[in-house]
């Protein structure tokens, strides 16, 4: 008798360590204030989502958030919606996440039905786009200071 209880137990414990949430390599967003800072970020439109990404500084972490308006759907559409983005950010954001940046999902209607590898593929290719595009930014502003050093050292 005492065995059977201790094997019940155990399975409860399994299924309750499955279930947990995973330790995801960021945190999330949570309040208005950030999700509108972003908005001064790097964008990239696709039919399924809206990635806004915002360089943070050096030693904030990477964070991640979804927002999906009523226009969508219903809740549980939006809901659907939100579970799909969170997947999709588990699988890609830890490989080609942007680090000390801010990364908010806007979903539309098309991503209930779009094909999820094809949303994993534009994923990747915005965070592409924007790690380059940032790179560009980042380098221009190197060159100007470069070359404001050089004018004050030659007169």
């Amino acid at each position: 008798m005492k065995q059977i209880a201790e094997n019940k137990s155990a399975d409860i414990e399994s299924k309750i360590m499955a279930a947990a949430p995973y330790d995801a390599p960021y945190e999330m967003i949570k309040k208005r204030p950030d999700f509108i800072k972003a908005n001064r970020g790097m964008k990239y439109v696709t039919p399924a989502f809206i990635l806004l990404v915002l360089y943070r500084g050096h030693h904030a972490p990477k964070r991640i958030g979804y927002t999906v308006t009523k226009k969508t759907g219903n809740a549980v559409a939006r809901n659907r919606i939100k579970r799909r983005f969170r997947a999709l950010c588990h699988e890609i954001l830890p490989h080609h996440g942007m680090a000390h940046c801010d990364h908010i999902m806007i979903g539309r209607k098309e991503a209930l039905t779009r094909d999820f590898t094809q949303m994993a593929n534009e994923m990747r290719t915005a965070l592409a786009y924007i790690a380059r595009k940032s790179a560009k930014k980042t380098q221009k502003i190197y060159v100007k200071a470069a070359d404001k050093i050089d004018e004050s050292q030659n007169g």
